[in-house]
């Protein structure tokens, strides 16, 4: 019976007509060799970061902006210019990317030294003694070096801001070389969790990224279209709702794209022989439901007892969130986290959409968080069954 079936899949596959050319195209990570609409950010990287091809140390450069607003692509775009052009000049730079989401702090340090020819232990060294090791190898080699710290907020709410601080007095430690920063945030409220010491340092120069229009996100489907799909594939009302439902959510282009390519996917399994809005109604619930659920997979524990802690909380404040959150600890047998960090993990949440937390005002009786789920419970409760330690509160 099962072989029927998958021969009825793969049967169809074959014989349906193909409508996407170019799946990597269609990622919402793949980066373009033109990126449209953001001319004046990669201007001012650049030219924050020009210093380095005259062997003088960049300025640290913060980015913040909504998801999806193209941070991550134009700081990672100049890097690879910046790079090109110092090989031409034969000048010797360190430039280092991580992602500092899902990674720990010793993680990403040993992302950042072995991206600038540094080998490290993966474990053994406390964070502080890995980076002592990385400066070290800048001051020997003498070479001007940059990190990009992609999503910093969720490393400072997770570790603190103890290694940032590091990373910002790092030239006073260097006889040689130089340490630049750039950070990029999605949280435009991160800066109120770091000291201000580090602000004041990490924020030499600052760019707000401004969310992409309708008519923006539009022009940028339309340059994945003409590569990624044959011609024809896709009609312009796909297009244009695509645009509009990304553009409804704050101007989220890589929301855009991921709408574009599901909807492709769907129309190529139906067997249709174009993508119309039906396929695009489809991906949008689709990607609801998977992006939620992936969303829940990658949390930490204590995070998920939090997110259930709200599903469960009445009403919704944060002090009945904090006792609910207390006896599933007490149940399952875990140390609670303070209730600062409780309320860091709320400020998480929120941002990923996984929870809403919005700051309701009561006049002169001051101002209370209201808590409440943003996605579905069955959502959480089939995620939680996978995990041994919250399907037991189910």
């Amino acid at each position: 019976m099962s072989d029927d079936i998958l021969n009825d899949v793969f049967t169809k596959a074959i014989a349906s007509k193909p409508l996407i050319k170019d799946r990597e195209v269609l990622r919402s990570d793949y980066i373009p060799e033109r990126l449209l609409y953001r001319e004046s950010e990669i201007k001012a990287v650049g030219e924050t970061l020009t210093p380095l091809l005259k062997g003088a140390r960049a300025s640290n450069l913060f980015l913040y902006g909504k998801p999806g607003t193209g941070k991550t692509a134009v700081a990672t775009h100049v890097l690879q210019k910046l790079k090109e052009h110092a090989s031409k000049l034969n000048v010797k730079i360190g430039l280092a990317y991580t992602n500092t989401k899902s990674s720990r702090e010793y993680t990403a340090l040993v992302q950042l030294g072995s991206a600038i020819g540094l080998t490290l232990p993966p474990t053994g060294l406390a964070s502080g003694d890995l980076f002592t090791k990385i400066l070290s190898y800048i001051n020997e080699q003498g070479v001007n070096t940059v990190f990009v710290l992609d999503e910093i907020d969720e490393l400072v709410k997770r570790h603190g801001d103890k290694i940032l601080y590091e990373m910002t007095r790092a030239n006073a430690r260097l006889k040689r070389g130089s340490l630049g920063i750039i950070g990029i945030s999605n949280d435009l409220n991160f800066k109120e969790l770091l000291d201000p010491r580090v602000l004041s340092s990490l924020s030499e120069e600052e760019i707000v990224f401004p969310p992409y229009n309708v008519q923006e996100l539009r022009g940028i489907l339309m340059e994945r279209v003409r590569t990624g799909f044959y011609e024809n594939a896709v009609k312009e009302a796909a297009i244009n709702l695509c645009a509009a439902m990304a553009g409804s959510e704050h101007g989220d282009a890589r929301r855009a794209v991921d709408l574009l390519r599901v909807a492709g996917d769907v129309a190529e399994r139906e067997g249709a022989g174009t993508v119309d809005e039906k396929h695009v109604r489809i991906a949008e619930k689709k990607i609801e439901q998977d992006t939620a659920s992936e969303a829940l997979r990658s949390l930490a524990i204590h995070e998920k007892l939090i997110v259930y802690s709200v599903m469960l909380s009445e009403r919704g404040s944060t002090g009945d969130v904090y006792d609910r959150y207390m006896e599933i600890c007490k149940k399952v047998g875990l140390e609670p986290v303070t209730q600062r960090r409780i309320g860091m993990i709320i400020s998480s949440l929120d941002t990923l959409g996984l929870i809403s937390a919005p700051v309701i005002s009561h006049g002169r009786y001051g101002r209370t968080k209201k808590i409440s789920l943003a996605i579905q419970p069955s959502v959480v409760k089939n995620v939680f069954k996978e995990d041994p330690t919250t399907s037991t509160l189910l």
